[in-house]
């Protein structure tokens, strides 16, 4: 149960004590322990700032929340702090830490204060952070922000007083405000839980996403299934390439493969969304083209991305430091609103029913918006309130480059991996973030875990080169996927029950390529992401061997190592007495009672085996 005594933050049942909360404005900041605070009831606690400002915080058994009410004066207020000071002990704890969206930094589990090759030693974690016991019993420590958002992003890092990061730490919990504050307005700080559970910290994750799930208004859609021309044909993208694969597809997988998406390379510039001389037809003929023939059809955009600074009225116009995403449409000023709301509109009156949104990150980087009285997260949650009431409740929504705390209850989807490329060095690390990331599908949204690919020498009549050696943690290293793997990234995104989205070039495909996706088709979907059950004892740097589809009674083994390994299934460990069939990847295997059936797999494969 969470405490406020001697003007301090406790949360005794996870040892942490004696927690400060800091209110950091642009010209100085004020500390719990140094204000005189009002004890109003069992829960609440208020005091005023010298600066007018009225803060009231409310306690109940493990979740925390702060009002607050300004003065006559305006302020601009940077951040909020609550600090807990170095007193667990590093050794004693794993932490699964959580990237504020994908391409920031790979999502998983680690030791605390230890590297590994995919996650650096002192993460910050965004939306949640647990803490999970690495030797010995113990409950674990989970940290989060709860919806609605009000507009901040909250960050959770462990505290190490030395570079070592070893012995005790801390751990540091920051709102990131940076909002005007006009004389006489109210606003809260998102809800933020605090518990401490023995029980297994993949079910204490499931039950946070069953949370999120009560606040949701937007209904779920089915994920979805379709072709997307990215990994195909990049920027170079023409209506023909669709028209050609189209009919192919819809044929091949009888259906279930009706969504076509033209990703980047379609517009004219960033800033210019209309389509340039490669894609030479207007987008309402292309959209009835792709719906005659069977079709649904999707569009990428980047709504937030300029060219440059002329692309529209200067006054719209902020910067951003990253110089790739340099000039950026500032959302809050009225006309640009405005903008997107035509623009997505006339998107949707052509026909488009799927919508790819993507790199809205860039807005995080800008110095000063033309409103500044809202947040970062609320403007992105602005924007995309824009673009869903634009697009209407019917069409599907995939966010793309979104960061996840404003993206709740307005998209369909979100992406949970970096950009796939056709190399075992993107899968292993994709799935390291898509396996930590299960517990929010069909829950808070559905899971995107980008293509599924599986082109390479001995599946396709395509001609590969330019390959590297294998490198541990480096995206992009080693060679090209071979079947097998091809084989290893098909089950795994089949295990996330997430979106489907084939993105080869399905005429290059020879038979052992068109195989792989002919049977990841035939195969019933999940009703729900399979659970990563070694998600907290898995070695470091590798994805869970084991996720388990507890309805159907399916388990995924996979080998992600570089050595052959007998993987060992023990069915009383899911509650069941046998194996009793295989459904993909098939192996021999005595079919008996005996308390555990072993399999060798060779590096980089994986099978699925049904339990009963």
């Amino acid at each position: 149960m969470l405490t406020f005594e001697n003007r301090r933050l406790n949360f005794p049942s996870g040892k942490l004590m004696d927690g400060t909360i800091n209110f950091v404005f642009s010209n100085r900041q004020f500390r719990s322990d140094e204000l005189t605070w009002t004890y109003r009831n069992t829960s609440c606690w208020h005091t005023r700032l010298s600066n007018g400002l009225s803060i009231e915080l409310q306690l109940s058994a493990d979740r925390l929340a702060m009002r607050f009410g300004n003065g006559d004066q305006a302020l601009l207020l940077k951040e909020i702090v609550i600090e807990f000071p170095p007193q667990l002990d590093s050794e004693a704890f794993l932490e699964y830490t959580h990237s504020r969206w994908f391409y920031e930094q790979a999502s998983g589990v680690k030791p605390v204060g230890i590297a590994t090759p995919i996650l650096t030693s002192n993460p910050p974690s965004h939306l949640l952070y647990l803490l999970a016991p690495r030797h010995q019993p113990g409950p674990s420590l989970l940290m989060a922000t709860l919806p609605p958002n009000q507009g901040e992003f909250v960050v959770f890092q462990a505290v190490h007083p030395t570079p070592v990061m070893r012995g005790k730490f801390g751990v540091r919990i920051t709102a990131e405000e940076n909002r005007t504050l006009a004389p006489q307005t109210e606003f809260a700080l998102s809800e933020l839980l605090f518990q401490a559970s023995e029980q297994d910290p993949t079910l204490q994750l499931e039950a946070l996403g069953e949370l999120y799930a009560r606040h949701r208004t937007l209904p779920l859609k089915p994920p979805r299934r379709g072709w997307n021309s990215w990994d195909a044909r990049h920027t170079d993208v023409k209506p023909e390439d669709v028209y050609r694969i189209e009919p192919e597809l819809l044929k091949f997988s009888h259906g279930q493969i009706r969504t076509f998406v033209v990703d980047d390379g379609w517009q004219l510039a960033y800033g210019a969304w209309r389509p340039n001389p490669k894609f030479p037809c207007r987008l309402h003929d292309f959209c009835r083209e792709v719906t005659e023939r069977g079709g649904i059809p999707g569009i990428w955009t980047a709504p937030l991305c300029l060219a440059n600074s002329y692309m529209v009225p200067s006054a719209w116009v902020v910067t951003s430091p990253n110089p790739d995403r340099h000039w950026v449409l500032d959302i809050t000023h009225p006309e640009a609103q405005q903008y997107l709301r035509t623009l997505y509109t006339d998107l949707y009156q052509a026909g488009f029913r799927y919508f790819k949104v993507d790199f809205t990150n860039c807005i995080l980087e800008t110095e000063k918006l033309y409103d500044q009285s809202m947040g970062k997260a609320g403007v992105l949650r602005l924007l995309y309130r824009i673009i869903r009431e634009a697009i209407g409740p019917d069409s599907y929504f995939l966010g793309c480059c979104v960061p996840y705390e404003p993206a709740f209850d307005l998209v369909d989807a979100v992406r949970t991996t970096a950009d796939i490329q056709i190399y075992w060095s993107c899968v292993v690390i994709n799935m390291i973030s898509a396996s930590a990331r299960w517990w929010m599908h069909r829950r808070l949204w559905n899971n995107d875990p980008d293509f599924l690919v599986v082109r390479g020498p001995e599946t396709s009549r395509e001609n590969f080169s330019g390959t590297s050696p294998l490198i541990a943690g480096r995206y992009g290293s080693g060679p090209v996927l071979s079947r097998r793997e091809a084989m290893t990234l098909a089950l795994a995104l089949y295990m996330t029950n997430g979106d489907l989205m084939l993105s080869d070039d399905f005429s290059q495909l020879n038979e052992a390529g068109r195989d792989i996706l002919r049977r990841i088709l035939e195969l019933p979907p999940l009703s729900r992401a399979a659970r990563p059950v070694d998600l907290f004892t898995c070695p470091c740097g590798e994805p869970p061997s084991q996720w388990w589809a507890e309805d159907s009674g399916q388990l995924a083994i996979f080998n992600w190592s570089e050595d052959f390994k007998t993987m060992t299934v023990k069915p009383q460990d899911f509650g069941r007495s046998q194996v009793s069939a295989m459904f993909w990847n098939e192996k021999t295997w005595e079919s008996t009672l005996l308390p555990e059936v072993n399999f060798t797999l060779a590096p980089h494969e994986a099978i699925g085996v049904t339990l009963t």
